[in-house]
C-alpha cells in the first residue's frame, strides 16, 4: 500500500494526472457551450487527450506486462483522436462548417478509426509497435517499444492535421480583429508544446527515452486552452459570426461584384454578377474580367460608366474599382462593384428636358403673356375687368419669380460640391448690403466677428440672400426690420436672421422638415427649399423659430467651417482667401 501511494505521488504520475485532469475539467466546462459552433469537436479532442494522459498515468503505476500494454494501447488510441477533431473544431469555429460535412473531410477519420481497430488486435499491433517492454525509471513503470511504420504515419499525419487547424486559428487572429484575437492566439499556440513533445518522443532524443515527454508538454497546452475558454470566454463570441456576415453580405448584395487578382482575372463573384452576365461562377474563375463581361475595364480608374445588354434591354452601370490589400498592406487585387444607374440616368435626362422647357419655353411664353396683360390693363376702362387683369398679371409675375428662383437653385446647387475656399465673412455679408440697396424701405443690421470661413461662396450668399428677401417680402409690419448675427461657440458656427414679420407659416415649416411635398401640404415656392438644400450642401442645418414678435432662422455649421478654428494641418491644406466674386 505504501509503495502504491509513493508511485501515485511521484512526479511522473502527478504530471500525467495534472494534464489528464485539466483536459477532463475543460470538457466539463465546455459542456455548457456544447451547441456553439465547434464546441463538440473540441470536447471530443479534449476527451481523447484526457484518455491519453489518464491511461498513461495509471500505466506508470502498473508493472504487470499484459495490463501495462493494454493501458498503453488505450493511451495511444486516445492520442490518435486529437488531430482530426481539432481540425473540425477549427473549421467550424472559424465559419467553415461546410467543409466538415464534406466527404473529403470525413475520410480523415479513417486515421483514428484505423488505430482504434488495429491496435487492440495482436496480429495488427505490430504495425504500430514491437518488442514491448517495461522499464523502471524514476520508480515508475515506463514502457519501451520499437515504433512500427504505421505508428509514424498515423501520428505524424495527425500532427500535420492539427497543424493545419492551428494555422486556421492564426488566420482568425489576423482576419477578425481584437474580438477573437487573444483567444484564437492562445488556442493556436497550444499546438506548439505537444508538437514538440511528440517530436522528442518519436525521435528518441529525450533524456529518458522510456518516459513519454508528450504527456507533460500537454500541461502548458491545457493552461493556454483554459485561458481561452475560461478566462476569455472563447465561445461567447465567435469569428464564425463575422465570417457568415461577410459571406452573406457578398452573396446577398443585389449589385454585381467581382473579386479580381492583380492581373484582372476573376477570383470570386456573387450571384448578381452571374445573373447579369449569364455565366456559371466556377466556369469563369481565373478568366479575365474583360472577357467575362465582354468589355474592357480600366482597373486603375476609380469610377466609369458602361452599358450592357441584360434582360432584353440595355442597362447602364457605374463601375467602381477598389484595390485590395492584404494585412501587410501589399496590393493583391481589386474589387469591381457594378451599380445600375439606368433609372437614375433616365430620370436626369427627363428632368433636364423638363427643366429646359420650364426655364426657357414657359418663361418666354409667360413674358409674352405679361406684356399683353400690361397693354390690356392700360386700355381697359371697365373697373371689374381691370381688377381681373391685375390678378392675372400678379399671377404671371409670381410664376416668373418662381422660374427665376428655379434658375437660381439650379445655378447654385449645380456647382461642384467640393468647390470650397477660404472667404472672409465680411465679404460674404456684402450680399446683405445688396439686398438692403434693393429694398431701401427695410432696416437691416449686421453683427459679425471678423472671421474667415471655408465654404462655397456662391451657395452661402444665395442662402443668405434668400432668407433676407423672404423676411422682407413677406413682412406686413410697415417697416421691415432684419437683424443678422454671426456667433462662434466651442462647437458650432451659427448665423441667425431675425425679422419682425408674421413668420413662416407652420405648414411650410412642416413641408421643409419632412423633406417632401404632398397633395395636401405644399410650400408656396422654392425659396425655402433653396435655403434647406443650400445649407445642407454647405454641411450645415437650418431651423426656424416663430415667436410673437417675428421669426428667426438659424443656420448652424460645424466649427471646421471657421478657418481660424481648424488645426494647422487643415489650414495649410485650405486654399487662400479669395475676394468676392473670384472663382465663382
Amino acid at each position: 500500500m505504501t509503495n502504491q501511494l509513493s508511485l501515485l505521488l511521484s512526479w511522473p504520475v502527478v504530471g500525467a494526472l495534472a494534464a489528464g485532469g485539466g483536459s477532463a475539467a475543460l470538457v466539463g466546462y465546455l459542456f455548457q457551450h456544447r451547441n456553439r459552433p465547434g464546441a463538440k469537436w473540441f470536447m471530443l479532442t479534449l476527451t481523447g487527450q484526457a484518455l491519453f494522459c489518464l491511461s498513461y498515468a495509471v500505466g506508470l503505476t502498473v508493472f504487470d506486462p499484459v495490463l501495462r500494454e493494454w493501458l498503453e494501447i488505450i493511451a495511444v488510441v486516445g492520442l490518435h483522436w486529437l488531430g482530426v477533431p481539432f481540425l473540425a473544431f477549427a473549421l467550424e469555429y472559424t465559419g467553415r462548417s461546410k467543409l466538415v460535412r464534406s466527404w473529403a473531410f470525413r475520410s480523415l477519420f479513417l486515421v483514428p478509426l484505423t488505430a482504434t481497430v488495429l491496435l487492440p488486435l495482436p496480429a495488427t499491433r505490430k504495425l504500430y509497435w514491437t518488442e514491448f517492454a517495461i522499464d523502471s525509471v524514476y520508480g515508475v513503470a515506463t514502457a519501451s517499444y520499437s515504433f512500427g511504420p504505421l505508428f509514424y504515419v498515423t501520428l505524424l499525419g495527425g500532427t500535420t492535421i492539427a497543424g493545419v487547424a492551428a494555422l486556421l486559428l492564426f488566420d482568425t487572429v489576423w482576419s477578425y480583429g481584437p474580438l477573437y484575437r487573444s483567444e484564437a492566439l492562445a488556442v493556436g499556440m497550444s499546438f506548439g508544446p505537444p508538437a514538440l513533445g511528440l517530436f522528442v518522443w518519436l525521435s528518441g532524443i529525450g533524456v529518458v527515452d522510456q518516459l513519454n515527454v508528450l504527456v507533460y508538454m500537454l500541461i502548458p497546452q491545457v493552461m493556454l486552452d483554459g485561458y481561452a475558454f475560461v478566462g476569455k470566454g472563447m465561445f461567447e463570441f465567435q469569428p464564425a459570426t463575422s465570417r457568415a456576415a461577410e459571406r452573406s453580405a457578398f452573396e446577398d448584395l443585389q449589385s454585381p461584384v467581382f473579386v479580381l487578382d492583380e492581373g484582372g482575372r476573376v477570383i470570386e463573384t456573387n450571384s448578381a454578377a452571374a445573373g447579369l452576365f449569364d455565366f456559371e461562377p466556377d466556369a469563369v474563375v481565373t478568366t479575365s474580367v474583360s472577357e467575362v463581361i465582354g468589355s474592357d475595364v480600366d482597373l486603375e480608374t476609380t469610377t466609369e460608366r458602361q452599358r450592357f445588354q441584360s434582360g432584353g434591354r440595355r442597362r447602364e452601370y457605374r463601375i467602381e474599382s477598389a484595390p485590395l490589400s492584404d494585412s501587410g498592406g501589399d496590393h493583391v487585387g481589386y474589387t469591381l462593384l457594378f451599380s445600375e444607374i439606368t433609372e437614375e440616368v433616365q430620370r436626369k435626362e427627363r428632368l433636364s428636358v423638363l427643366n429646359r422647357i420650364l426655364r426657357h419655353n414657359l418663361r418666354n411664353e409667360l413674358t409674352v403673356v405679361q406684356g399683353h396683360l400690361g397693354i390690356a390693363e392700360d386700355r381697359v376702362t371697365d373697373e371689374q375687368a381691370e381688377q381681373g387683369l391685375t390678378v392675372a398679371s400678379d399671377a404671371v409675375e409670381n410664376l416668373l419669380k418662381t422660374s427665376e428662383t428655379a434658375r437660381t437653385v439650379e445655378r447654385t446647387l449645380g456647382e461642384t460640391e467640393t468647390d470650397r475656399k477660404q472667404v472672409a465673412l465680411t465679404t460674404l455679408f456684402e450680399s446683405v448690403a445688396e439686398v438692403e440697396t434693393a429694398n431701401p424701405e427695410a432696416e437691416i443690421s449686421v453683427d459679425a466677428p471678423p472671421l474667415t470661413l471655408v465654404t462655397n461662396p456662391s451657395v452661402f450668399r444665395s442662402v443668405l440672400r434668400q432668407l433676407l428677401e423672404n423676411a422682407i417680402e413677406h413682412n406686413d409690419s410697415g417697416v421691415p426690420r432684419v437683424d443678422v448675427t454671426a456667433t462662434q461657440t466651442e462647437t458650432r458656427f451659427e448665423i441667425t436672421i431675425t425679422d419682425n414679420g408674421p413668420g413662416i407659416p407652420e405648414h411650410e415649416q412642416m413641408v421643409i422638415g419632412q423633406g417632401e411635398e404632398t397633395a395636401l401640404e405644399h410650400g408656396s415656392g422654392l425659396g425655402l427649399w433653396l435655403v434647406k438644400w443650400g445649407t445642407a450642401r454647405l454641411g450645415g442645418d437650418v431651423t426656424f423659430d416663430v415667436g410673437p414678435e417675428g421669426s428667426t432662422a438659424t443656420l448652424s455649421f460645424p466649427l471646421t467651417t471657421v478657418a481660424d478654428a481648424e488645426t494647422e494641418t487643415h489650414t495649410a491644406e485650405t486654399p487662400p482667401v479669395v475676394a468676392d466674386g473670384e472663382g465663382d
